[in-house]
Parts: structure tokens; C-alpha cells; sequence
């Protein structure tokens, strides 16, 4: 049976329209499935009272950006304790790698990628514990017995390190470099040590980290530079390093 040119155009437009509505529909739902999961701050678990959770966004990624506040008036913010999801992270700022605080008043954020390819909830977030320029601790005093803990350890480690530094920079020996690298070499290694988990993996962290400055300079001149320019190599990592160690 064949249909009339009016009725064929009809069925057309009305063919046209569905697929139409059915594209829409699917633009609008992926739209949604995009928005980002909206957490309040007042959601998040606080157990400390000197930090104060400014605010909690997603982006379309679905990582999470939490900003907080030390509503201190005297004191600086040294380290944080956060809980994502199963995990607790500490963030020491006094750590070797860029030094910072957060002033009384100022803020800080961080971001929380999604965990286990799903969308962070509040329930996942917490503020553990704060740790002070006075080395205080508020909030969970066990969690942030922890960054005290590992800044523990890499005093105990630069302490040992440090005089080997100087004494190489002292002798004006040749290859004061080399020589600084087996100093630190004979220092017994944090792992052979009995302490506690924190203490010795810090410890290693700060000994592999300035020796690992130390070969940096001998690999770049490829063993050939002057004994002035090893020993000011040395005194930069020994000068470095001695500002760590007054903080710790």
C-alpha cells in the first residue's frame, strides 16, 4: 500500500522529532552524570578545634578540593593529619622538600582524586589533628604523634650527617665529595636501627635525600670538579639542611 505524499512527510517529521527528543535526553543525562558531587564543609569530620573547613568542591572530574583555615591568632600550622576514605595522609610541612605553614588566618587546600573510581563523600573526609610551631598537637594526639614522630627521625639522621658534612668541607681534602658520600655511607642505616616505624623510615627518607644532592653535584661534573666547587656544593647542602634540622 502506498502512502500519500503529505502522510509520508508527516511520518518523517514525527521520526525526525523523536530522534530528536531521544538525543536531547541523552545530552541531559550525561549532563547530570557530570555535575560534580557537592559536599558541604560542615559535613566534613573536624576533630580539631584550631582549623576550620572553609569549603569542600568537586570539579568535573570528580576530585575534590578542601580548603582549610587556621583561625589561630599567634600560632602557625606545621603539619596536618587528614583522613581520605581508609587512609590516613600526613602532611608535614616542615619537611625538607619547600618549607611552609599556614599563618593565623590563612588557608590551605589539597586535593582528593576520586577513591576507588568513585566519587569522594563526606563520610570518606576528616581533619585528624593539627601540629603547631610549638610543637603542640590538637586534635587526634596518637595521629599527629606521628608527624612528630618522623621529624624525630630526620633530626636523629641530620644530626649524624651533618658534622660529616662539615668535617669534609674542613679537611680541604680532593674529592671532598666522594669522600662526604662514604662518610655518610658508614653512619649506620636507619633500618638496622630498633625504633619505631615513623622514626626509621623518616630517617632514611632525609639520609637519601641529601645524599642523593651530594651525587647529584659529583654525577654533573662527572667526578672532574675542583675542590672549590665541591666545597661549596657541600656548604650549600650543610647550610640547607642546618635550617631544617633548627626547625625540627
Amino acid at each position: 500500500m502506498k502512502f500519500p505524499a503529505e502522510a509520508m512527510k508527516r511520518t518523517w517529521i514525527s521520526y525526525g522529532a523523536i530522534v530528536l527528543l531521544l538525543a536531547t535526553s541523552v545530552v541531559i543525562v550525561l549532563g547530570v552524570n557530570r555535575q560534580p558531587h557537592q559536599i558541604q564543609a560542615h559535613q566534613v569530620v573536624n576533630k580539631t578545634s584550631i582549623v576550620e573547613v572553609v569549603s569542600v568542591a568537586s570539579d568535573q572530574n570528580n576530585n575534590v578540593i578542601v580548603t582549610v583555615k587556621n583561625v589561630l591568632s599567634d600560632r602557625n600550622i606545621t603539619g596536618l593529619v587528614f583522613k581520605q576514605g581508609n587512609t590516613n595522609v600526613e602532611t608535614d610541612f616542615i619537611s625538607g622538600f619547600g618549607d611552609h605553614t599556614i599563618p593565623p588566618g590563612k588557608t590551605y587546600s589539597w586535593v582528593i582524586p576520586p577513591l576507588e573510581k568513585g566519587t569522594v563523600k563526606a563520610s570518606d573526609l576528616s581533619i585528624l589533628a593539627a601540629v603547631l610551631d610549638d610543637r603542640s598537637i590538637h586534635g587526634d594526639v596518637e595521629m599527629g604523634q606521628r608527624i612528630m614522630n618522623r621529624r624525630r627521625g630526620k633530626k636523629e639522621q641530620l644530626q649524624l650527617i651533618l658534622p660529616v658534612i662539615k668535617n669534609a668541607i674542613d679537611s680541604k681534602a680532593t674529592n671532598i665529595a666522594v669522600q662526604c658520600i662514604a662518610g655518610i655511607d658508614n653512619i649506620p642505616h636507619p633500618h638496622h636501627v630498633q625504633t619505631q616505624p615513623q622514626i626509621k623510615q623518616a630517617a632514611h627518607t632525609i639520609r637519601d635525600l641529601v645524599l642523593g644532592k651530594i651525587q647529584d653535584h659529583v654525577n654533573m661534573n662527572k667526578g672532574l670538579s675542583t675542590p672549590a666547587e665541591d666545597a661549596q656544593a657541600l656548604s650549600h647542602i650543610y647550610d640547607e639542611y642546618s635550617r631544617l634540622l633548627s626547625k625540627l
